[in-house]
């Protein structure tokens, strides 16, 4: 009888690494009170990377996803200001949009956040959408 495949989405990895994992992802919402969301993954990343492959991975997903934020939210702000260099109807218009885009973006990033931190406390590996692969 052969074994079955193992779930390729699921990490053989400790619970102080799961934990890791989790805070990595929780730690992106430190933007809610104004301190930059990379810093949190980023720090996570640079101290697990040689000790623990699970966290390190989720640390660098969840990195890779508030730098992408960062840059959607800086395209937004962009075609805000953008909006408003045309016609005042227009701008105000697109400004708006921007704002609810921008809105949108955030609560996302939130909920994606809470989600990876669930998947990585229960060891399983989690990929954003949308994202963009800066650091590798």
């Amino acid at each position: 009888m052969t074994n079955p495949e193992p779930n390729m989405s699921t990490t053989i990895a400790n619970s102080e690494d799961r934990n890791w994992a989790a805070i990595a992802h929780l730690s992106s919402l430190v933007n809610l009170i104004g301190i930059p969301s990379p810093l949190g993954p980023l720090v996570i990343w640079l101290a697990k990377k040689n000790d623990s492959p699970f966290a390190a991975q989720e640390a660098k997903s969840s990195l890779n996803f508030a730098l992408s934020v960062w840059i959607y939210s800086v395209a937004f702000l962009i075609l805000a200001i953008l909006g408003f260099v045309g016609s005042i109807e227009i701008g105000f218009t697109l400004a708006l949009l921007c704002l609810f885009a921008w809105l949108g973006l955030i609560l996302c990033s939130m909920i994606f956040s809470i989600i990876g931190a669930v998947k990585a406390s229960s060891g399983e590996s989690y990929h954003y959408p949308f994202v963009i692969e800066l650091v590798k």
